[in-house]
Parts: structure tokens; sequence; C-alpha cells
């Protein structure tokens, strides 16, 4: 991508990739796959990174509703890349304050919650 340093690592050890991820200036997610909430993006949001999500899938709401990142098709990458290279920064806050909202110890706590007293009355 334009010069630019993409790591492909395949399969790595959880910790391996928390590392690689905070590393990183941001996360390209281009799966056809329709995965619900995969972690590798929800690990992308707890290290406040800016997500390119390819379109159609359920990562793509996500980014979408969080704000953090663009949404692509495969033939319009470039432009993505370009839009988010722009707004770095606003993207990551945007991207870390979605996840502490969203997907926090306390947030899934307070769900299960509300969950099992709304099954069991």
């Amino acid at each position: 991508a334009r010069g630019k340093k993409v790591v492909v690592t395949g399969d790595v050890d959880h910790r391996v990739a928390l590392e690689i991820l905070i590393q990183s200036k941001g996360l390209v997610f281009p799966s056809t796959c329709l995965e619900n909430s995969p972690l590798t993006l929800l690990e992308a949001f707890s290290a406040g990174l800016p997500i390119l999500a390819k379109s159609g899938n359920a990562a793509a709401s996500l980014v979408e509703q969080s704000g953090a990142g663009e949404i692509f098709e495969f033939d319009s990458i470039e432009d993505a890349i370009s839009k988010a290279s722009q707004k770095l920064d606003v993207l990551g806050r945007k991207s870390v304050h979605f996840f502490r909202k969203n997907f926090s110890q306390v947030r899934c706590c307070q769900e299960m919650l509300y969950f099992y007293s709304t099954i069991m009355n």
C-alpha cells in the first residue's frame, strides 16, 4: 500500500497479536465472512486503532457505527486508505471510545446481569 509496511502474520498467539496491534497504525479487515463480532476487530478497537473494513459484513457495520474507520470495496481500498490516513488520531480516539462504551468488562457484566434478570422474571 503505497510503500507503507504491511504485515500479514497468519495465526499467532494471542499475546503476540496484541503486541502487534499495539505497534500498528491501523487494521485492514478484508474479510468476506459474515462474522458477528470477530475478536480481531474488538482487539483493534481496544488498542485504539483506525479500522478499514470490507463492506457487506458485520465488521463493516461495527466500523460504521463506531465512526472509527473507513469501509471499502475491494476496488476502492486506496481511497479508504487515503481518507483514513488524513485523520488517524481522530479515528483512533473513536475506536477506543467505542470499545470502552460497548465492550468493556463492566459493560459486558451489566449486559449479562440484565439478560439473566430478564429471563428469570
